[in-house]
Order: C-alpha cells, then sequence, then structure tokens
C-alpha cells in the first residue's frame, strides 16, 4: 500500500472518490444481510459507518479550525440538519402514510396499533430510536433500523464542544482522551455484557455504542496531525493487510461469533476499519484507494444515506423482508434490492442534492464538501 504522489495535500482530506467507495462497502453489507441473511457479519456495516463518520467529522472541523482559526458550531449543525433531516422527513411521511392504509386494510388499526406507530415516528425523528429499542419499547420493524441515526446524532451534539473547546488544538492529549474513551466504552459492555445485560440493551445504547465513533475520531485527529506516515511503507503494508484480513473474516463470521461480540470484537473490527481508512485518506493514488474507487461503489456511497433510510420499508413491501422470518424467495429479494436502490437514488437526486447545495454553500470547506457527506450510519433492525 504504498503511498503515491497526489495532487492532494497529505494533511488535507479534500475529495476522496475511495471514501465513498468504504461508504458503498458499509451501505452493501447491511442491504445484502436484510436482503439475502448474508454475509452473517453484514450488520457490522454498521460499525464500518461509525468509524468512518468520526474520522471525516472530526478531520473536517479541524480543517475548519485551522483554516479560519475558528469553527462555528450554528454552521456546524446547521449542514447537518440540512444533510440528514429532509430526507428522513420524506422517509417517515411515507412509510406513515402507507403503514396506516395497510393496517386499516387489514382491520387492523385501532389505538394501540396508532400509540405504538406514533411513538416510533416521533423517536426517529427525534433521533432517540436507540433509546426506545434498548429499553425494549416495541418499534415497527419498518423504523427499527433507525437506531444508528440516533446514537450518531446525540454523539455529535457533544463531540464537536469536546473536541474544540475543551481540547482545542491540543491533538496528542485529544488522541489519549479519545484512547481512554474507546477502552472505557469496551469495558463497560464487556461488564454488561458478562452480568447478562439483554442483547437489546447492549446493541441499541448509545453507552456501548459510541466506542466505534471515538476509534474513528482518534484516526481522524492522527491524519489531521500528519502523524500518518508514522511506519516505513513494508511496515504500514503489513499492518493494512491485517487489518483487511479481520475486517474479512469478522463480517464473515459475525453472525456465528453471536453474542461474543460484544466482548472486544466490535472494538478490533472499529480499529480495523479505522486504519483502514487512514490509509484511504493518507495514499489516495495507493493500490486499496484505487480498488475502493470504482464506479459502482463510489455510486453506492453516494446514494448510501437514502438508501439505509429506505431500504427496509421497501424490503417489506416488496415481501423481501419479514419480521417473522418467513420464507422468501431469490426473486422477492433481488427485487426488493433493486426497488431500494431505485427509490434510493431518486431520493438523493430529489430531496439529498437539493439541501446538499445550500448546505456546501454554507460550508467554509466547500471543496471538501463531497467527503463530507458522511452518511449517518447504518444497522440492522
Amino acid at each position: 500500500m504504498a503511498a503515491g504522489t497526489s495532487t492532494t495535500t497529505p494533511d488535507r482530506l479534500g475529495y476522496r472518490p475511495a471514501l465513498d467507495g468504504v461508504r458503498g462497502i458499509a451501505i452493501a453489507l447491511v442491504v445484502c444481510l436484510h436482503a439475502f441473511e448474508r454475509p452473517l457479519g453484514g450488520f457490522l456495516g454498521v460499525d464500518l459507518f461509525f468509524v468512518l463518520s468520526g474520522f471525516l467529522i472530526t478531520t473536517l472541523l479541524l480543517e475548519e479550525r485551522q483554516r479560519n482559526g475558528r469553527v462555528s458550531f450554528r454552521g456546524f449543525y446547521r449542514r447537518r440538519a440540512l444533510r440528514l433531516v429532509p430526507a428522513l422527513i420524506v422517509m417517515l411521511t411515507a412509510y406513515t402514510a402507507v403503514a396506516i392504509a395497510a393496517a386499516a386494510s387489514r382491520g387492523e388499526l385501532d389505538w394501540r396499533h396508532l400509540r405504538t406507530m406514533t411513538w416510533a415516528v416521533l423517536g426517529g425523528f427525534a433521533y432517540v430510536s436507540d433509546f426506545l429499542q434498548a429499553s425494549g419499547a416495541t418499534v415497527p420493524f419498518g423504523l427499527s433500523h433507525l437506531w444508528s441515526l440516533a446514537i450518531e446524532e446525540q454523539f455529535y451534539l457533544l463531540w464537536p464542544v469536546l473536541l474544540l473547546v475543551v481540547l482545542g488544538a491540543r491533538r496528542r492529549l485529544a488522541l489519549v482522551v479519545l484512547s481512554s474513551f474507546v477502552a472505557a466504552v469496551a469495558a463497560h459492555r464487556l461488564q454488561l455484557v458478562l452480568g447478562g445485560t439483554p442483547h437489546a440493551r447492549i446493541n441499541f445504547a448509545p453507552d456501548t455504542r459510541f466506542d466505534s465513533i471515538f476509534v474513528g475520531c482518534f484516526f481522524g485527529v492522527l491524519f489531521s496531525r500528519g502523524a500518518v506516515q508514522w511506519a516505513s511503507q513494508r511496515v504500514r503494508a503489513a499492518l493494512i493487510t491485517a487489518s483487511l484480513a479481520t475486517v474479512l473474516v469478522l463480517v464473515a463470521l459475525g453472525g456465528a461469533l453471536g453474542h461474543a461480540l460484544p466482548l472486544g470484537f466490535f472494538t478490533l473490527f472499529a480499529v480495523a476499519c479505522g486504519l483502514a481508512i487512514c490509509e484511504i485518506a493518507s495514499s489516495p493514488d495507493g493500490g486499496l484507494a484505487h480498488a475502493l474507487s470504482i464506479r459502482p461503489l463510489v455510486f453506492l456511497g453516494r446514494i448510501s444515506y437514502s438508501l439505509y433510510l429506505w431500504h427496509v420499508p421497501v424490503l417489506m413491501a416488496c415481501g423481501a423482508l419479514t419480521a417473522g422470518g418467513l420464507p422468501r424467495s431469490t426473486s422477492l429479494e433481488l427485487f426488493g434490492v433493486a426497488a431500494s436502490v431505485g427509490v434510493a437514488y431518486a431520493s438523493y437526486y430529489l430531496v439529498e442534492l437539493p439541501f446538499l447545495r445550500r448546505k456546501r454553500q454554507s460550508s467554509p470547506l466547500a471543496q471538501s464538501a463531497p467527503a463530507a457527506t458522511a452518511a449517518s450510519v447504518p444497522a440492522p433492525g
């Protein structure tokens, strides 16, 4: 994975098609798991999104601080809202209308049904779906995947302030603090697992899932310090190879590991992904970056946020995904995936892009905006 000569300054992120490719792999893992029940560890695509998001947001915040001497928190949260909220509102509105009509046609529409759906829709809009599911509340299967969006937004309510106000320019201190946070979350999760805490509490609560985002933030700080070329080409190649092997093994076997995953494999997966992402960002002309820059992956990466929002309800509408584990046909699964991509494509161009243009106009790092379109992460429903 030799670093090549690039037109982009190594310690400036700019736009990396390969990072869209990473996003494309992440969403492909999640969609394939829901549609085909393979690969077994496809749900780790969520953690890949978490790591990538932490890396991008942290890097761009630090670059804005370095360029302008300050960061506009108002601008940051405005850009997040423009990036995420419109597409979410459209999906929730469409889902609610279709779900109510379907329940009414089956004669199942009553106040209890409406109350459950109302709380789930409001929870999705308010970014608290993770708390609902971690507490054991009933959430319709078509909205169950929104927990990961909630975790990201809760994280970014706190992280920019901590990074830029508390830690300031002390990036070495930031690396120490982030390492401590990762260890603390992993240890806390381990304690809960060994104590017999319910599966939903461990998998959906922010205090047990923040470590993947912290890992991404760690590598974002490392990249922004210009410390990515810390080892020889041969050592870095060996380390990246080991990281990719770790990612492949965990994705292939993740489902078989079951409840053992929270014992430390989530964090191991995140670190392996962080190393690979940092290598891609620091060596945009390297072999790994080129492999991830192929058009199909970049396309999936571009529409990944809309595809994540829509794929569960669309797969259910097509009969390719059922909450009760009923038998499914391959033709329905393939049709469901194609329909999900089609709806996501329409959502991206009709809903996301108009607001993304406004977001980029308000961004002090407009030329880096494509890299910053980090889809809020997926998660298995």
